[in-house]
């Protein structure tokens, strides 16, 4: 109310309150937020899906694995992520983000190697997945002739012709504003807000951490072929980025532990 007055009533833009906010609710702040759907809109038409529930399932291993190690170690131990260290993930700017790399005394592939270095591997964190092998495929091909419209497509029938710097091999590489809306609407709503549950706004719980993937899969492909494809599709690309950080490949749903909608419906109750 007090942002309308100065900006559109002390002005004199408009002349009541009604139209005033009218004004700002539906032409002002939609300019400073994602072109995205309503908060809860996006989890029921498209996160709470069972295909999207039995790819995170597959995954849930790793995924908790990955969660755990998002904790950046401070003065205070904690045993849960919370906002900067979830922020960091997304931009790209977390120590995992960074792959790690052997000093020339310590890699084996370089000349000169000691004995006491046999047999050690130089770690590497790049995923093998259906995403970079299509960045691959993509990169093979650029020397030769350009095919024709329709016929570079991968098994699944999507096109290859992709924005690959959004299908990065090692790291997430977000906006700051970006991030936020991601972080800020994985989260579940808090009981006691004004109390004890307070503390609860800056953790980054199991439960919300799988939403914060899916979020990012919805955010990440803006303004590139990819943001019309289905959100599985593009939750597929982001575990496959995801669990790179851990040195792990994304694992594919088991045929017996798919549930057919026909099967998960409530109508026969």
């Amino acid at each position: 109310m007090r942002l309308t007055k100065c900006k559109f009533l002390e002005t004199g833009i408009f002349d009541d309150y009604v139209e005033a906010l009218e004004h700002f609710f539906t032409e002002v702040i939609p300019r400073y937020q994602p072109h995205m759907k309503p908060w809860h809109d996006f989890r029921l038409e498209e996160l709470w899906a069972l295909e999207v529930n039995d790819l995170l399932h597959a995954n849930l291993e790793p995924l908790r694995k990955l969660h755990t190690k998002l904790v950046i170690p401070g003065k205070a131990p904690r045993t849960v992520a919370n906002y900067k260290d979830a922020m960091r993930f997304m931009t790209g700017k977390h120590p995992i983000s960074i792959k790690p790399t052997l000093s020339p005394q310590d890699d084996p592939t370089t000349t000169g190697t000691n004995k006491a270095n046999k047999g050690v591997s130089k770690p590497t964190f790049s995923p093998t997945s259906k995403a970079s092998k299509l960045i691959d495929k993509q990169k093979g091909k650029s020397d030769a002739k350009e095919p024709a419209d329709g016929d570079e497509m991968d098994e699944d029938g999507h096109d290859l012709k992709l924005k690959t710097d959004h299908i990065t091999s090692n790291s997430f590489q977000l906006s700051e504003k970006q991030a936020r809306y991601c972080y800020a609407m994985c989260k579940m709503t808090i009981t006691h807000e004004s109390t004890s549950g307070i503390k609860y706004y800056d953790m980054l719980v199991f439960v919300e951490f799988l939403e914060l993937l899916g979020r990012i899969a919805n955010i990440q492909f803006e303004g590139t072929p990819l943001q019309d494809e289905p959100l599985l599709l593009r939750l597929e690309y982001t575990l496959d980025t995801a669990l790179a950080h851990i040195g792990k490949e994304r694992c594919e749903p088991q045929a017996a532990c798919i549930v057919e909608p026909s099967l998960a419906s409530d109508d026969s109750y």
